[in-house]
């Protein structure tokens, strides 16, 4: 998880997100573990946490109750932080009528595991969100985009 200052009419941090599968902190449990260290950062600056999390409430029973996907959105949400596509979509976590993931290129391994979480404040700009077909993007990654079109400016 890589925080990178975004200047310009609107400044915000982005938190760029890839979670490995590495111990002692794999995939969520690494993100979770990140948010509680850059908790001063979360009071400090607007925030915009993105990418690949490798993580799904589906699997929150293989990770421990205080590190799972749950408990990560939990602690975004306690930061003001809400998935734009749950958000969007009116999905809960777990849920997902849309997949972001295809195991091996395999059609039938779908899983949602990438997000984008923005401020909450933001969430009735949400103008769109996508996500690009499997059959697209199947030659380039196993992982399709996760468009968040949010119409924002200095003001917001």
């Amino acid at each position: 998880m890589i925080p990178v200052s975004v200047e310009g009419p609107f400044s915000f941090v982005l938190f760029a997100v890839w979670t490995l599968g590495l111990k002692p902190f794999p995939y969520v449990c690494a993100a979770s573990t990140a948010i509680d260290l850059y908790d001063d950062l979360f009071q400090q600056r607007v925030v915009v946490m993105l990418g690949d999390f490798n993580s799904n409430a589906k699997w929150d029973k293989e990770h421990p109750a205080s590190l799972n996907h749950s408990a990560m959105v939990s602690r975004l949400k306690r930061h003001g932080l809400i998935s734009g596509y749950h958000t969007f979509k009116s999905e809960e976590h777990g849920e997902e009528s849309l997949h972001t993931f295809h195991l091996h290129r395999n059609e039938q391994k779908k899983y949602h595991i990438d997000f984008c979480f923005v401020p909450e404040s933001w969430a009735p700009r949400i103008r769109h969100v996508d996500i690009g077909s499997f059959a697209a993007w199947k030659t380039c990654s196993d992982h399709q985009p996760l468009l968040v079109d949010i119409d924002i400016d200095a003001d917001a």
